[in-house]
C-alpha cells in the first residue's frame, strides 16, 4: 500500500511542476492565476497523500510493536486470588464483597464489586469471566 501511496505522491508533485512550468509561461494573468490554483491544488492532495502514508507508517509500526496479552490466571472459588485494590476516593484498601453477572454480557463479563476498609465507598469493576 505505501508503495502505490508513494507512487501517487510522485504524480501529484510531476503534476504540480508541470502546471508551475505552465503558469510561467502564460502570456494572460487569469491564465497564470489558474494553472497556480492547479499547481497548490496539486501540493495539497500530495500532502494528504503524505498524510495518508505516514498514518500508515504509524499504524503499522504500532501493530509489530505491540505487546501480547498474557491468558488470565485461572480463578480461585474462594476470591484468594483477588488482591485489594486501592480506593480512588480515599486511597485506601478496598477488599471485594460481591460478584454478579453482568446483564449486558451474559456468561461472559461479571460485576465485581469492592469496599473500601477507609471510607466503606463501594467501588464497581467489570471482569471477564
Amino acid at each position: 500500500m505505501l508503495l502505490k501511496i508513494s507512487q501517487e505522491i510522485g504524480e501529484c508533485l510531476t503534476r504540480a511542476a508541470e502546471a508551475r512550468e505552465n503558469a510561467e509561461s502564460a502570456k494572460y494573468p487569469e491564465i497564470k492565476e489558474g494553472y497556480l490554483d492547479m499547481e497548490r491544488n496539486w501540493m495539497r492532495l500530495a500532502d494528504r497523500f503524505r498524510f495518508v502514508e505516514s498514518a500508515a507508517r504509524f499504524l503499522d509500526d504500532a501493530s509489530r510493536s505491540r505487546l501480547s496479552i498474557k491468558a488470565p490466571s485461572i480463578l480461585k472459588a474462594d476470591n484468594s486470588h483477588v488482591t485489594p485494590i486501592v480506593c480512588e476516593i480515599c486511597r485506601g484498601h478496598a477488599h471485594l464483597t460481591d460478584c454478579t453477572p453482568c446483564t449486558i454480557s451474559v456468561d461472559v463479563r461479571e460485576i465485581w464489586t469492592f469496599r473500601c476498609e477507609g471510607c466503606g465507598e463501594d467501588l464497581k469493576r467489570v471482569v471477564e469471566k
